[in-house]
């Protein structure tokens, strides 16, 4: 190990996407894309961290069916990555990883961020994450909030309360509340008072104090975790795992521990940051043509307004209509309103138990 470094990544890999099917997939989700960039969303993550962060010290959260294709994307060893039997969401994923570095180093500082997110403007990034560290030095949970832009109605948000911290230009606040997704006139009320700030889903902390949270706040996962970790890298491991997995309750880090704490530290970014959440996002990376359109492939349009296109192979053709998005993948074509988009989940859902249909998730 390197000597008196004491720094972990951990990086939430395992997520389906479903915001951005049809392009992303069960088997081939978001952050195996390249919609954005030449490299995925996973990729330019593992070049972002592994500035301040060295390979050996990031950890990989991912599940079983993800390994193979993340080890051999990212070139990763096995101590890079923290196996789940099945995706249970943030809280599980995250608390799993860190039993795994307290093992290594019990006081080890830990940024933990999602793998499909992106960020511009990295140095300033950095300077919030070295700020971060020397907060958690001080017990604290750390979030990073985001500055609104516009009244988004797909991030939650973060009200801020007293000042806690300030380094030249970086300040962190108590945090007050969380909120989730706000209807619009509540986001733009947020966006008015400059008390609020959209919540990037970041962390940083001691590896033992959020351990100490996970104790308190989910006392039957920490005895599950704290017996597993006796039995790490012996015969009944696994199956050990896969019965932990079975009982524990599916819900966010959000939800289970940070709404709940104390402590809880936002540093205020000042880094452009996105996180690309549904194919509507594509909005904000490509040129629009003088309609408002968005065409990503062969497309050719007349009396079209507001539309989102995208093929790779036969072109699209259209005429008279506006805001859809219409997507052509070799094996389907999908059609869907932009405002109705957002229930994209509910409909999958209703794909999910047509077992005809079950192959294209």
């Amino acid at each position: 190990m390197k000597k008196g470094f004491k720094r972990y990544a951990i990086i939430i890999a395992g997520g389906r996407g479903e915001r951005f099917w049809p392009l992303s997939r069960f088997n081939n989700p978001k952050q195996f894309l390249k919609l954005f960039y030449k490299e995925s969303l996973l990729k330019l993550t593992k070049k972002r961290i592994s500035k301040i962060i060295p390979l050996n010290y990031q950890r990989y959260v991912i599940p079983v069916d993800l390994k193979k294709k993340t080890k051999e994307l990212l070139n990763l060893k096995e101590k890079n990555l923290v196996v789940e039997p099945q995706s249970k969401n943030t809280a599980i994923a995250i608390a799993l990883a860190s039993f795994y570095i307290k093992r290594e180093l019990a006081d080890a500082l830990t940024i933990v961020l999602p793998a499909d997110h992106l960020i511009k403007n990295e140095e300033e990034f950095y300077k919030c994450v070295n700020f971060a560290f020397k907060i958690a030095e001080e017990d604290y949970l750390v979030t990073f909030g985001i500055p609104p832009t516009y009244p988004a109605t797909g991030y939650g948000y973060i009200e801020i309360d007293s000042l806690l911290f300030k380094e030249d230009n970086l300040v962190a606040y108590q945090v007050k509340r969380f909120v989730e997704k706000p209807d619009l006139e509540k986001a733009k009320e947020f966006l008015e008072s400059k008390k609020f700030l959209w919540n990037s889903g970041m962390f940083v902390w001691k590896i033992s104090y959020f351990l100490k949270q996970v104790e308190r706040f989910m006392p039957s996962l920490y005895e599950d975790l704290k017996f597993l970790e006796k039995r790490i890298n012996k015969k009944n491991e696994k199956r050990l795992l896969e019965e932990i997995y079975q009982r524990a309750e599916n819900i966010s880090v959000d939800y289970a521990i940070m709404e709940k704490a104390e402590r809880i530290a936002v540093v205020k970014g000042t880094f452009d940051w996105d996180d690309v959440g549904s194919i509507l996002a594509l909005e904000r990376y490509y040129n629009k043509d003088e309609e408002g359109n968005i065409k990503i492939g062969a497309v050719f349009n007349y009396e079209t307004k507001n539309s989102i296109f995208y093929t790779k192979d036969l072109p699209i053709f259209s005429f008279g209509v506006e805001d859809l998005i219409i997507i052509k993948e070799k094996d389907l074509i999908f059609v869907s309103g932009k405002k109705e988009f957002e229930k994209i989940k509910n409909f999958l859902a209703l794909l999910k138990e047509k077992r005809d249909y079950q192959k294209y998730l």
